[in-house]
């Protein structure tokens, strides 16, 4: 099992979108789990506030297109909605990930980057298995989020929903080479950028 988490089971996936990474680029290490924590932070509070702002758009729009629309069909948008936001989270992690800056907003604050295992720059495809590994480990409590009848009748439920979130990022703090879950599974590594001159 740990032979298949150290080469990463994703890995043969996207092997031929890594062949073609640029040389090496020279870091100041791994990065660490409290670095990677507030870095994850940042993004979400920039996804959290662009969600908003779409959300409440499109709430206006179909009010003032159809403002007798009936409860079913709000339970219908809702689905939609958060089925769109996770598209949307996995095309944030992959064009950020895969463009020049080779990082998020929020890890291009705390200097780090992303590579594969020896810091060669991501493909967009390699990026997107990457972006895609993360959403599964942090969908569970997403979707039951959204079930706002299930997640308060059963609140041990929505906490169990964590666990495979806390154990994704948990990774990085028992790696050697302080790797989160949805990292070992792609064969991509995040890095600390060297330090400035």
């Amino acid at each position: 099992m740990m032979s298949i988490m150290q080469t990463g089971a994703l890995a043969p996936i996207i092997q031929s979108a890594t062949e073609d990474a640029l040389t090496p680029t020279p870091h100041g290490g791994y990065a660490g789990f409290w670095t990677r924590a507030i870095a994850t932070w940042v993004d979400f509070l920039i996804y959290l506030v662009v969600s908003v702002i779409f959300a409440a758009f499109t709430a206006i729009v179909i009010h003032l297109i159809s403002p007798n629309k009936h409860l079913k069909d709000f339970v219908m948008l809702s689905i939609l909605l958060t089925i769109l936001f996770m598209a949307a989270r996995v095309a944030y992690e992959t064009a950020f990930c895969a463009s020049t800056w080779r990082a998020t907003p929020g890890k291009r604050a705390q200097r780090l980057f992303v590579g594969n295992r020896d810091t060669g720059r991501l493909t967009s495809r390699a990026a997107f298995m990457r972006g895609l590994a993360k959403l599964a480990f942090n969908a569970p409590p997403i979707i039951l989020g959204r079930m706002d009848e299930v997640a308060a009748q059963h609140p041990l439920l929505m906490l169990a929903t964590f666990v495979p979130m806390g154990m994704n990022y948990g990774m990085a703090l028992v790696t050697r080479e302080k790797a989160a879950g949805h990292d070992l599974l792609c064969g991509t590594r995040v890095f600390r950028r060297p330090p400035l001159p």
